[in-house]
Order: structure tokens, then C-alpha cells, then sequence
């Protein structure tokens, strides 16, 4: 009877064995999926808000197929896309940008913004899974870290959140998991994950600026300046027991109305509404929502997210597409801490002092840096 007992496990062993290729095997990008980017070639005519010179990049050579054409698909989409960029000579971040419809192109996600890379270094996404960003030579400066979990495809979310997936679609790793200096709405900052927000230096200089914005749960929303190694509170939001914060904008459209008379082809009209931008700020005892702006807009307001500026200050942008002139569309500033919050004297880089601010009711620099301008959620 033994060697029937160990017949038995040798063909359940072949068994699992086979099962477990076959699901490694099915969990492979296919081959027709993958590709290798090369950060050389004409840059894109449009503009951006840094003044740089951006493009996608061009395929390597084994990837010039048939596909060439759904693999670029994958990674701009008709609002978004991840593009080379660089300010300065030599000295390319890959970045996501917003706006491909009009107007000018906004950054709202960077994968190495510390570590630029040079003409001809290329970005591989292998039948591994593994999304690689290597110098020309050959150098890994940065990469996702999901070889063999899974990955099967990549793609560029309408919202602008590139993805990796599996083959039934989860995401497996996300550029909303690894904010820089933004979050657009519905992305959130966590405790016990990505804990904060990071300037850039300037317009010209990617790398990490002297403003952070971080998760406290003794203190709250809190943004930090940097001097000198030391950081230094300038503002927030109190908020004891804070785990989660998330940005949302919700619009309510009115009803439209049919304009009088026969129906026109080329007659539009454009729709009106309200948009409320509010911050989201989970823990205990429960969720509070801190109201930003409110807008009244007679256009449509496709995408919003709210950044971090170099000059300390957290601003919204809205991207606005009018339904009669698409092609006019833009991106509008619809709130500002220091702006529309508290008064803009109250921002240290403006005015070169931080102080307790009441509302809108600081009416000259303040002059007791300490404190900072803290909004109360209580």
C-alpha cells in the first residue's frame, strides 16, 4: 500500500506544480504589451507651466510593431499623459501632465524628481511586470517594484493615476499610492502610508522644495517649512486622531433648459452649476469635511487637484472645458489657502513672517512666526 500512498502525493505534487506555471505564466505581460521608451526625439509644441521641453519618447526598435500605436494609447490619454520633461539642459523627470485638450499642461505627478535622467535613457516595461526608469547608462533611477506580482498591463486613468493591473484588472501598483507635491481628487494622504506633501524648489528646480504639508494624528493637517534642517509649522488644519485625509470636488449641474424655438445643430447650451472643493478628514470620533471653495461656473469642470506651490502656498486648479468651445479649454486657480482661507499677507514668502491669523481678518504681515495660521476643525 506504501508506494500507492506515495503514487498518490507525486501526482498531486505534478498537479499543483502545473497549476502554479500555469498561473505564473498567465500572470506575465504578454509580449505584444510591453516596451521600451528612449527619452530622445521632437519635443511637443505645447506649453506647460514650467516652460519646459517635454515628449513621450520613442520606441525602441524590437517594439516598432502594430502596436505601437495602443502602446503610446496606454500612456496619454486624451487629458493626461507621462512625458519626459526637462528645465535645464540634459536633465529629464518623468512626470504626468494634465490639459492635452487646450490651454497650458500642469504637472501633477513626478517618479524622479530628485534624480533626473539624461538624453536617451529609457523607461522598460517587461513581460515581468516591472516599470524601470534607467539613465543612459544603464543605471536604475527609479522603478515600481512589482516584478513577478502579477502585472499584466499598464494604463493611464482618465483622472490621471497611472496603473499597473493584473489580469483581472486590481491595480497592483498606482502613481496615487506616491504623491509628490499633489493630490487630485479622490487621492488621500495616509497615516500609515504616504504621510505628506513635498514643494518642489522652483518652476526651474524639480527637486524637493523647503514646504511639506503632513499627516499628524496629534496635531492634524499641518504644513511645515524647512530652515535649516528644522521644521517649522506655518499653517493647517487641527485635527486630533487624524488617519486619512482625501480631496474631493463635487459638481451638482442645474437642469438645462432647450432653447426656444426649432432645435439648432450648432446651438449649445452650456450648462450651470456648483462645484465644492472640500478636504476629507478621516479618524476619531468621526469624518470632518473642511469646505475650500465653492464656484459657480457655467462651464463644465472636467479634472481638479490640489498642489503644494514652491511658495508655500496650497492651491486648487480646476481644468474648465466650455461645452460650446472645447478646444478652449484651461486651467483655472479656484482656491488658495492663503488667498481664500486666510489673507494672503499671512504667506511667509510673501511678506517674509508667519503668524496667527484669525479667517480673512489678518490685515497686515503678522509678526509671531510660532504659531502659524491654524484653522480650527473643532
Amino acid at each position: 500500500m506504501a508506494p500507492q500512498i506515495h503514487l498518490h502525493f507525486l501526482v498531486l505534487f505534478i498537479v499543483i506544480f502545473s497549476c502554479c506555471c500555469s498561473v505564473l505564466v498567465q500572470s506575465q505581460v504578454p509580449n505584444n504589451q510591453t516596451f521600451q521608451l528612449i527619452n530622445q526625439g521632437e519635443y511637443h509644441n505645447k506649453l506647460d507651466e514650467y516652460g519646459s521641453n517635454f515628449r513621450t519618447g520613442g520606441l525602441a526598435k524590437p517594439y516598432e510593431n502594430s502596436m505601437a500605436y495602443l502602446i503610446r494609447s496606454k500612456l496619454v490619454t486624451y487629458t493626461f499623459g507621462l512625458y519626459f520633461y526637462n528645465t535645464t539642459p540634459d536633465a529629464y523627470v518623468l512626470g504626468i501632465a494634465g490639459g492635452n485638450m487646450g490651454g497650458t499642461l500642469k504637472w501633477i505627478w513626478e517618479a524622479n524628481r530628485n534624480h533626473p535622467v539624461r538624453e536617451n535613457a529609457t523607461l522598460t516595461f517587461g513581460t515581468k511586470g516591472n516599470l524601470v526608469l534607467a539613465d543612459v547608462d544603464g543605471s536604475v533611477v527609479w522603478h515600481t517594484d512589482t516584478a513577478d506580482k502579477g502585472v499584466t498591463g499598464i494604463s493611464m486613468q482618465t483622472n490621471g493615476n497611472l496603473v499597473l493591473h493584473n489580469k483581472k484588472g486590481k491595480f497592483i501598483w498606482q502613481s496615487f499610492h506616491h504623491p509628490t507635491d499633489t493630490l487630485a481628487v479622490s487621492q488621500s494622504l495616509e497615516l500609515k502610508g504616504n504621510t505628506q506633501l513635498v514643494s518642489r524648489t522652483s518652476n526651474r528646480d524639480s527637486h524637493d522644495g523647503h514646504y511639506s504639508i503632513i499627516i499628524d494624528d496629534k496635531k492634524g493637517f499641518i504644513m511645515y517649512q524647512n530652515t535649516s534642517g528644522n521644521l517649522v509649522q506655518y499653517a493647517g488644519w487641527e485635527a486630533k486622531g487624524l488617519s486619512n485625509v482625501t480631496f474631493r470636488a463635487i459638481t451638482r449641474i442645474d437642469p438645462v433648459q432647450p432653447p426656444p424655438g426649432p432645435p439648432d445643430y450648432y446651438q449649445y447650451t452650456e450648462a450651470k452649476g456648483k462645484t465644492s472643493y472640500f478636504l476629507s478628514l478621516a479618524g476619531t470620533p468621526s469624518t470632518k469635511r473642511v469646505i475650500l471653495a465653492m464656484t459657480d461656473y457655467y462651464h463644465y469642470q472636467y479634472y481638479s487637484f490640489l498642489r503644494l506651490e514652491s511658495d508655500g502656498n496650497l492651491v486648487a486648479y480646476s481644468y474648465i472645458m466650455p461645452a460650446a468651445h472645447p478646444f478652449d479649454a484651461h486651467w483655472r486657480k479656484t482656491y488658495a489657502f492663503f488667498g481664500d482661507t486666510v489673507k494672503e499677507c499671512a504667506l511667509r514668502s510673501k511678506c517674509g513672517s508667519s503668524g496667527k491669523c484669525y479667517g480673512r481678518l489678518c490685515s497686515a504681515c503678522p509678526r509671531n512666526g510660532s504659531l502659524g495660521c491654524m484653522i480650527s476643525t473643532s
